[in-house]
């Protein structure tokens, strides 16, 4: 029943599409009740079709002027326009008819952010936070702006704060890893990562995250082993082979570096820059026929890849073939 229920609802989106389309094309109003309008803007920001979106949105409130959801949708597409003000007035507006909204506040400080008042958004985030439901987003947004104020020791505790709720964000991590290792407390928080790898040992962002800590800090040996962690948990983890490879890189291991970056490829990484790292994994450890092969990969899965060229130069001189090198 519930699958027949979103077939329906997938036609029916599909038929407002091409209703709303045919009515652009004819220069013609049609009627669409707000759900229609809804699901077509929705429709249009997945398909990452921003000006169609935003002229949905405009012709859903000439003739729903009130609408919280298509308002809140046109204030995000101006803000990605970089039409701040614009898009802080209309939500000024709606605020009006919907006070104590905490989506309209919560977009307000995004935009604040966005427009570089960081201040001020912090100031509205921060006695937002204590009544908004979505804290994580929340904790997140006053992190970064603390953050784009160079204030790194305050954006690290949002950031834990965050981190607390949703353990397994690696993007909260990330920002978390940047802003210790910026104030030079990197080192002093790695039992802060243990406790955290401790209280959720099977945590594959606890252990990933803990490798790159260690990275950051030149550790490698202790980095290439919390990363070896990770692909344990999960084996098909690309990013966590790909840095276990940058690990054993940095400490001489090229043939462990080499099974790391291959098994990062052989689990959907097969990107330009891997297949270089992969081509220096060899050229490092002397082989330079097999990490030219490695380069010449790089360059057909990207021809303007620079350091696929260099690679295969390097190693052509290398060999002494120079006038190849050149």
């Amino acid at each position: 029943m519930l699958s027949n229920e979103f077939g329906r609802n997938q036609d029916e989106v599909k038929n407002s599409i091409i209703r709303f389309e045919k009515m652009l094309e004819n220069n013609r109003n049609e009627y669409f009740d707000l759900v229609n309008f809804e699901q077509i803007i929705e429709f249009y920001l997945e398909e990452n079709k921003v000006a169609k979106a935003l002229e949905a949105c405009n012709l859903a409130l000439e003739a729903y002027p009130n609408a919280l959801e298509v308002t809140l949708h046109k204030a995000q597409i101006l803000a990605n326009y970089s039409k701040f003000n614009e898009a802080l007035l209309i939500l000024d507006k709606i605020e009006l008819l919907n006070p104590g909204d905490h989506e309209i506040s919560f977009l307000k400080g995004n935009i604040l952010i966005m427009n570089g008042d960081y201040q001020e958004a912090i100031d509205l985030l921060e006695n937002l936070s204590e009544i908004y439901s979505e804290k994580v987003e929340i904790f997140c947004q006053i992190g970064s702006a603390y953050q784009k104020l160079g204030k790194y020791d305050k954006a690290v505790g949002f950031y834990q704060n965050a981190a607390e709720i949703d353990g397994e964000n690696q993007e909260i991590f990330n920002e978390l890893i940047f802003c210790l290792n910026i104030t030079g407390q990197l080192e002093l928080n790695l039992d802060y990562f243990q406790a955290i790898i401790d209280k959720n040992p099977y945590s594959i962002v606890a252990w990933y995250t803990m490798g790159v800590a260690h990275s950051k800090l030149g550790q490698w040996v202790e980095a290439a082993e919390a990363f070896d962690y990770a692909v344990v948990i999960k084996p098909d983890y690309a990013d966590a082979h790909f840095n276990q490879g940058n690990a054993y890189m940095n400490n001489e291991d090229y043939e462990n570096a080499q099974g790391c970056y291959q098994k990062a490829i052989d689990t959907g990484l097969a990107t330009a820059d891997l297949y270089c790292h992969l081509g220096a994994s060899f050229e490092d450890n002397d082989q330079f026929e097999t990490a030219i092969i490695h380069y010449k990969k790089a360059a057909s899965i990207d021809a303007n890849w620079d350091e696929a060229y260099f690679g295969i130069a390097s190693s052509l001189s290398e060999m002494e073939r120079y006038i190849e090198a050149i």
